[in-house]
């Protein structure tokens, strides 16, 4: 497993990029999947974001300034981790697992850029991930459980992508994020199928005999449940 270490922010920033084996990203370790960029997780192969109180005999504790070091800061401040954080502000495909430590990382969007997470693999599964801690010379294996993400609202509150099923699309719209089915059935019965092309462009939102629509590519996606949300 790769580990991303707290010091380290990647930007996907654009065109169709992704990882080739398990990632972590440790405490402090950011992701960013600008707008004009798809990232995508393989099948079989699993991104996990840590949470800072889950770091082991580190949760908690302050990075402090070294007085040797050859970053030197002549105004040195102590530093505290955050928890590993993943900005989606383009598209993301999950065919592999998209997992958080059980004090939850933070995956966020903007109403700016609307970003989705399309899931191509069912994300019910838990896993466990170890993790080696221990000092003066003492080290032991201890277990991490991890869960599939939940997602922040703009209000800060969270919901779980425990469960989601693949073909799901969570979009994010108005500060919330939404979780979407494909609805190809409706496109096939609608008498003007040209209001559901997209021109291969980035997802975005239609309105059709008042129902929103997510188009992406040549797929059309309604909130769970079926068309509840009338405009």
């Amino acid at each position: 497993m790769l580990p991303i270490p707290n010091n380290y922010t990647i930007y996907a920033a654009s065109d169709t990029v992704g990882i080739i084996q398990d990632v972590f990203l440790a405490p402090g370790a950011q992701l960013h999947v600008l707008p004009s960029a798809t990232f995508v997780i393989p099948s079989s192969t699993r991104l996990y974001l840590y949470a800072e109180q889950d770091w082991g005999i580190y949760s908690s504790k302050r990075f402090s300034y070294s007085p040797y070091s050859p970053s030197w800061d002549k105004n040195p401040r102590d530093t505290i981790l955050d928890d590993a954080q993943m900005y989606v502000g383009g598209d993301v495909v999950v065919r592999g697992s998209l997992h958080t430590t059980r004090h939850i990382a933070r995956v966020f969007s903007d109403d700016d850029a609307q970003g989705s997470i399309l899931y191509e693999s069912d994300a019910t599964q838990t896993s466990t991930i170890y993790q080696l801690v221990g000092q003066s010379m003492e080290y032991e294996f201890q277990a991490v459980r991890t869960e599939p993400v939940l997602l922040t609202h703009a209000n800060g509150s969270q919901v779980t992508t425990a469960g989601t099923s693949a073909g799901v699309l969570w979009q994010y719209i108005d500060g919330m994020w939404t979780q979407l089915l494909t609805d190809n059935e409706q496109v096939e019965n609608d008498a003007d199928k040209g209001q559901y092309s997209s021109s291969g462009q980035k997802a975005h939102k239609r309105i059709i005999n008042d129902h929103l629509y997510i188009i992406s590519g040549d797929k059309v996606f309604t909130p769970l449940g079926g068309r509840i949300k009338r405009l």
